[in-house]
């Protein structure tokens, strides 16, 4: 069997091309899939002591991650590279940013004798005992719209290789060529599954995320749920935006959000969208009481308005403008699932509960009140450490009979 005119394939090529066309329909994980390529091609008698891979990915916070294998401790090596993190001044001098920058498909260079090129991290090698270096550069292909790519031009892999042999990969080094695709082909297929999932989660949330992930994308097909409910909103963020610059807005804007959705998330909760500068959460029943899932609802609003609070400390000290929470609490029956046109959908929930806790959180500037809970959820939450205060009847936009709305009286004052 031939793979082109000039290279012979063999059967134990095959036999590991085979393996690592099932491992990428199984979606294994890439270290996994690293180590068993890396035992196998030792197997196959490309003598292989150090493997690397290193990949750019789509993550709110990673701009990417390497893996290293040795054959003496299998994988020994596991790096994560946040996007905050600049790129260490070792990097700029590596064999893998030359590869990039001279937009190379593959270098190969023999580290005993000493070749041309030659990197700082090519003295460890040889200090290692390594004779022989091969790197390959294989790119995914993504996206072809030149208008949105800037961010994701290196979205692919780089592999590399080091051998001790006394003469270097010699000829197995064309064994490891012919190989390679195959294993990039492998390791894109699950680093796509990563990715979707990534994404679908940063931008729906985990909970929606893997709804659509299931096949739950038809318009319309939404399931009745109970939950706790949660509006935030943070009061002043119109008039700043007027006399603010842009990007100082947003970053102020991201700061104020993380101190109220991380309280949601570590009570369990889900933010399922932002609303400019505020969010709707919910806190859903299944699997728990109502008691319970009011009682996280009231700790993260609490928490949320405890960090806002610290935060605006932070802001005056340093002379820069703040803002208040408004948080609204509410529990009801909500259909939560797909909602928009035929070809834009939104995976949300909807419903009077939900309107009417958005109305809630709307009397809060007018009350002076930065914590707002609805009859009905102060039934939920049942007998309970917090203390609530009765803050009378009122009417709410669009509701015919008036609401009697509750505060908690350990709520921190702005």
């Amino acid at each position: 069997m031939n793979i082109d005119s000039k290279h012979e394939i063999t059967e134990a090529e095959l036999d590991l091309i085979n393996w690592l066309s099932r491992q990428a329909l199984i979606n294994t994980d890439i270290a996994i899939l690293l180590q068993g390529f890396c035992e196998r091609l030792v197997g196959l008698g490309v003598p292989v002591v150090r493997g690397h891979l290193s990949t750019a990915t789509l993550d709110p916070r990673l701009r990417g991650f390497s893996l290293t294998w040795h054959r003496d401790s299998g994988i020994s090596r596991q790096e994560t590279f946040l996007h905050v993190q600049e790129q260490p001044q070792r990097w700029y001098q590596s064999p893998m940013y030359y590869l990039l920058q001279g937009g190379l498909a593959e270098l190969h260079c023999q580290l005993l004798p000493k070749t041309e090129p030659d990197f700082p991290v090519f003295d460890e090698f040889r200090a290692a005992g390594l004779t022989d270096y091969y790197a390959a550069l294989f790119g995914f292909g993504w996206l072809t719209d030149t208008r949105h790519t800037q961010d994701i031009r290196e979205l692919g892999i780089i592999c590399t290789w080091a051998t001790d042999a006394p003469d270097g990969f010699a000829n197995p080094l064309k064994r490891l060529k012919r190989l390679l695709p195959t294993f990039a082909l492998a390791v894109k297929s699950t680093m796509l599954i990563q990715i979707t999932q990534t994404v679908f989660a940063a931008y729906l949330g985990s909970d929606a995320a893997a709804r659509v992930l299931r096949g739950e994308v038809r318009r319309g097909l939404a399931q009745r749920i109970h939950a706790a409910i949660c509006f935030a909103d943070l009061r002043g963020f119109t008039r700043l935006a007027d006399t603010m610059p842009s990007d100082r807005l947003m970053a102020m804007l991201n700061r104020y959000l993380e101190c109220i959705v991380n309280p949601v998330e570590e009570q369990g909760g889900e933010v399922l969208k932002f609303l400019g500068d505020g969010l709707l959460a919910t806190f859903e029943l299944t699997n728990h009481s109502a008691a319970d899932r009011c009682e996280a609802a009231v700790k993260a609003a609490v928490e949320a308005l405890l960090r806002v609070k610290a935060l605006n400390r932070e802001h005056q000290a340093a002379g820069d403008p703040v803002m208040a929470l408004d948080i609204a609490l509410n529990l009801g029956e909500v259909s939560y699932g797909n909602v928009g046109s035929a070809n834009r959908l939104d995976f949300t929930v909807i419903g009077p509960a939900v309107n009417e806790t958005a109305r809630m959180e709307a009397l809060c500037e007018s009350l002076n009140i930065n914590l707002i809970v609805s009859q009905t959820f102060r039934e939920g939450l049942g007998s309970s450490e917090h203390r609530l205060v009765h803050l009378g009847q009122h009417r709410l936009r669009g509701l015919r009979e008036p609401k009697s709305l509750y505060t908690i009286a350990e709520v921190p004052a702005p």
